[in-house]
């Protein structure tokens, strides 16, 4: 079955969870660093997950639009597993960093923005994480067939 049509709705569903994640954790980061003189590492590593899906985005997105010559499979399934990854850790680092009760006590407006950064961190996570799957990938070749059957 083939799910081209639902690759560009999806890919501005990515754009707007990953700009929504940016400015609330920007928010976040920005009210940490000037009441308390710092940011917690996990909404900084959110933060640039929300720039590198956009960057890569625009490389997913206008790459196979416009390129007249033959698109790297692998490039675009090692770009969509990289972000993937990204936003996995990235929210389940901050998830946890929000619910051991010490860091954040749920009142305060920064804490609030950065559960709510996590929580479309997550929706981010799903979206991406369910388009891995229809990246197109060449057939496997022989070696990679060889290498397969040997771990098996």
């Amino acid at each position: 079955m083939e799910f081209g049509f639902l690759i560009y709705p999806i890919r501005a569903l990515q754009a707007l969870f990953s700009i929504i994640v940016l400015s609330v954790l920007s928010y976040a980061s920005h009210s940490w660093t000037s009441q308390l003189n710092w940011t917690p590492s996990r909404i900084s590593f959110l933060i640039f997950a929300s720039a590198w899906t956009l960057l890569a985005l625009l490389y997913l997105v206008l790459v196979p639009r416009f390129s007249k010559a033959e698109i790297h499979r692998h490039g675009l399934l090692v770009i969509e597993s990289l972000t993937t990854i990204f936003w996995f850790a990235g929210f389940i680092a901050l998830a946890v960093f929000l619910g051991d009760g010490r860091s954040c006590d749920g009142s305060w407006g920064p804490c609030r923005a950065a559960e709510a950064g996590d929580v479309f961190a997550a929706f981010e996570w799903y979206v991406v994480g369910g388009l891995v799957s229809f990246v197109p990938t060449p057939p496997p070749s022989s070696l990679s067939l060889c290498v397969i059957s040997v771990f098996l």
